[in-house]
């Protein structure tokens, strides 16, 4: 993979990334660095980085993941005590997902990369990375850094998309569609859902007692 040859090869064949996001469930520390080093290059280079997504589906069946990038969240929020292993894995973490982010598909298109942000949304990044601002490492930091500089511009985007839009306020209907898209790709989404969810258990008719 550290030439163009070789990695023509690799890429050509069907299953390759897929066999090799598979080693991202070995316990050697320094394997999944590599690993996540591997797939972050593939996804910048042409038809790459679908084949890195198509991975991490591959890869979430293989290790039963509940959704999606579990393992890379759960990682990424795991302590083990031992400084330099941690930085170092938690760092090719977030420059992985960070290629993930912005590459491919995600580099020009907007709607793209919120619907991808808001998996690892919806998985708990943004107060793992809270808290990972707390081992003061500056490599780490830069791509903490680079990771909400971004979800900062698409969500200034976003809004200037919005207020472009003219809602009727007598509207239930538009009001909500307005709402749902606002909310859609936020941390705030899921209480949203809540509230629908308690929406539909209020009674239709209600009965009057005198």
């Amino acid at each position: 993979m550290n030439n163009s040859q070789g990695r023509a090869h690799v890429l050509a064949h069907p299953q390759s990334i897929n066999t090799i996001s598979q080693s991202l469930r070995q316990d050697n520390v320094k394997t999944k660095v590599a690993v996540l080093e591997i797939l972050g290059a593939v996804c910048l280079v042409p038809d790459g980085h679908k084949k890195v997504l198509q991975a991490m589906a591959h890869y979430q069946k293989y290790a039963a993941e509940r959704t999606r990038f579990q393992t890379l969240l759960n990682e990424l929020d795991r302590s083990t005590g031992r400084y330099r292993d941690e930085v170092n894995l938690k760092t090719a973490i977030m420059s992985f997902i960070n290629a993930v982010l912005n590459a491919g598909a995600g580099e020009d298109n907007l709607e793209f990369r919120l619907h991808l942000r808001y998996e690892f949304l919806m998985l708990g990044i943004q107060p793992v990375i809270d808290k990972l601002r707390g081992h003061d490492n500056a490599i780490l930091d830069r791509h903490l850094d680079f990771f909400e500089m971004v979800r900062n511009e698409d969500d200034s985007e976003l809004a200037k998309r919005f207020d472009l839009t003219h809602v009727d306020t007598k509207s239930a209907g538009q009001m909500f569609e307005l709402i749902k898209k606002k909310l859609n790709h936020t941390d705030a989404y899921p209480y949203l859902l809540s509230i629908l969810q308690h929406c539909l258990q209020m009674p239709c008719e209600y009965i009057h007692h005198y």
